[in-house]
């Protein structure tokens, strides 16, 4: 399970770069929210993205790691709208891309669960950020002197992805009204 928590050296670094351009466009203020639910749904639906997400890194690499974003901001809006612990990941991921497919994920949760058409102004944020923060990702990747095509660039993507998609499902909850307060 990925949580905010259990994050790794790299992955924090990562969390920071992302925070520090969510806050500058006014999306996030200063940490991630999170779900325990949809931290354990992560355990295997990452694995099911890491499939389709490689796929595509090779010719679209922001892509193939801002479209874990969108999944988990779909997954915050099942959550808040009709979560049933018993879902599985594969039928969770299969409800994200069975109606426009892997490569439009992104208008069907943008557009289809959240009801923000493509020429909307929260439409265009939540693309803007979630692609820009893919492209400074794929700097730090770099920076991290990983050889390619190797057991630990695999893994260097698969935290990447599941850092993105605990920004995803913050984004989510924060659009849906959820934030932190003192108690």
């Amino acid at each position: 399970m990925t949580t905010i928590t259990t994050l790794s050296p790299y992955q924090h670094i990562l969390a920071s770069k992302i925070i520090e351009i969510a806050a500058s466009k006014g999306l996030i203020i200063d940490k991630f929210l999170e779900s325990e639910d949809l931290s354990n749904l992560w355990t295997e639906l990452g694995k099911l993205y890491l499939v389709d997400a490689l796929g595509q890194f090779n010719d679209y690499p922001e892509v193939s790691i801002a479209w874990a974003a969108y999944l988990g901001l779909g997954a915050a809006h099942v959550w808040d709208k009709n979560w049933s612990p018993e879902i599985s990941a594969k039928e969770f991921y299969c409800s994200m891309i069975e109606k426009r497919g892997f490569d439009a994920m992104d208008d069907f949760i943008t557009e289809g669960l959240y009801n923000f058409k493509v020429d909307s102004k929260k439409y265009r944020e939540i693309k803007d950020l979630f692609l820009s923060t893919a492209h400074s990702s794929l700097k730090i990747m770099k920076n991290q002197n990983v050889e390619p095509m190797t057991k630990d660039s695999l893994n260097l993507f698969y935290e990447t992805i599941s850092v993105f998609y605990i920004l995803g499902v913050s984004l989510g909850l924060s659009l849906l009204g959820y934030k932190y307060t003192k108690i």
